[in-house]
């Protein structure tokens, strides 16, 4: 879409350079003209609504990433102990965990 855009910029830019060497009326040049621009500014319009939705996603996968980095507990869940580190606690042996 960008482009297009670009194209018909450049499309606009040659016609204004070489629009005296046309034999074209004021008015079809005028119109030429006033369509090129008007091209222009619905892909204009139509990029800035796809800008808008791509900003929108990336906010809300930050503000996704955010909450769930909030619902990190702050300390450790007490972890019991496994059946093999309590036989060794109660052998004496060692602190296994």
């Amino acid at each position: 879409m960008e482009s297009t855009r670009t194209q018909f910029l450049k499309t606009l830019g040659d016609f204004e350079e070489h629009a005296d060497d046309e034999d074209l009326s004021f008015t079809e040049k005028t119109q030429f003209r006033m369509k090129l621009q008007s091209q222009i500014l619905s892909l204009d319009k139509s990029l800035m609504a796809k800008r808008k939705m791509v900003l929108d996603i990336s906010k809300e996968n930050i503000m996704t990433i955010q909450s769930a980095l909030r619902s990190i507990p702050k300390t450790p869940e007490n972890q019991e102990q496994s059946l093999m580190a309590s036989f060794l606690n109660k052998r004496g042996v060692g602190n296994a965990t």
